[in-house]
C-alpha cells in the first residue's frame, strides 16, 4: 500500500482492521508529496492541515472499536 507519509499508520491501521480475520498482510510505503513532507509540512496550509488533522484522525480511529458514522473521509 502507498500513500502520503502523514497518513501512513491511519491507513496500515484502517487495513489491518478491516482484514484482522484474514491471511492478507500489509505493507506500508510512504509516496513522496511534492508540496510538504515531514521536514518542511509546516510551511503551507495543505501541510499544516494535513498533519493537524491526523493528530486528531489517528487516536479516533485506535479508540474505535467499529466505523464511526460521524467520521466522513471526503
Amino acid at each position: 500500500m502507498v500513500t502520503d507519509a502523514f497518513h501512513t499508520k491511519r491507513a496500515l491501521h484502517a487495513f489491518n482492521k478491516v482484514f484482522e480475520n484474514s491471511t492478507i498482510y500489509f505493507e506500508m510505503s510512504a509516496a513522496q508529496n511534492e508540496i510538504f513532507n515531514e521536514e518542511n509540512w509546516w510551511i503551507s496550509d495543505q501541510g499544516i492541515s494535513a498533519y493537524v488533522l491526523e493528530s486528531i484522525k489517528y487516536p479516533i480511529y485506535l479508540i474505535s472499536s467499529k466505523n464511526i458514522d460521524s467520521i466522513r473521509n471526503d
